[in-house]
C-alpha cells in the first residue's frame, strides 16, 4: 500500500511539474460605464501544447467604486510570444459574462467580447483588459447613450 501511494504521489508531482500552467493576480484601475473604479483580477494560463505558446486563460474580475459594480468571468484564448529575456507578450481574445449593478437598483447580466493584452516581465504582469456588452444592460438615459456597458482596465500584478 505504501508503494502504491508513493507511486501515485510521484506521478501526480511529475504531471504537475511538466504542466506549463501559470497563475496571476492583478489589481488596478478601470473605466466602467463612464465611472473610474478599482478592479482586481485572478487569471490562470493553461497551456494547450507542449511548448506553452497557445493558452486558454479563464479569469475572474471584480470592479467597483461603491456605486457601480461589475463581476465578470472571462474565457480567452491567446498566444504567448517571447519578446526579450524573461519577457513575454500574451494577447488573448474571447468572451466574457457577468453581473452589473448601477447604484444598487439597476442590475443586469452582461455578455460580450473580451480582449486581454498582457506583458509578463519575469514574475510581474501588466495587463490591459477590455470588454463591451452586446446586450443592453440599462435603458438609455439620454440621446447619446446606447445602454451597452464598456469596461477597460489597466492592472499590475504578480505571476506564480
Amino acid at each position: 500500500m505504501k508503494k502504491f501511494l508513493l507511486s501515485l504521489a510521484m506521478a501526480i508531482t511529475a504531471i504537475g511539474a511538466s504542466a506549463q500552467n501559470t497563475f496571476n493576480v492583478r489589481a488596478g484601475g478601470a473605466v466602467l460605464s463612464d465611472a473610474a473604479v478599482f478592479t482586481t483580477m485572478a487569471q490562470e494560463n493553461i497551456s494547450l501544447n507542449n511548448y506553452g505558446s497557445w493558452t486558454f486563460s479563464p479569469a475572474v474580475q471584480l470592479a467597483t467604486d461603491g456605486d457601480d459594480t461589475a463581476a465578470m468571468l472571462h474565457a480567452n484564448m491567446g498566444y504567448r510570444t517571447r519578446i526579450g529575456n524573461n519577457c513575454l507578450f500574451a494577447p488573448k481574445v474571447g468572451v466574457a459574462g457577468g453581473y452589473f449593478s448601477l447604484y444598487d437598483y439597476d442590475e443586469a447580466f452582461l455578455v460580450g467580447p473580451s480582449i486581454d493584452l498582457a506583458l509578463e516581465l519575469k514574475h510581474f504582469v501588466i495587463g490591459l483588459t477590455g470588454f463591451y456588452s452586446i446586450n443592453k444592460a440599462m435603458e438609455p438615459y439620454d440621446y447619446y447613450e446606447d445602454g451597452n456597458i464598456p469596461m477597460v482596465s489597466l492592472t499590475l500584478g504578480y505571476t506564480f
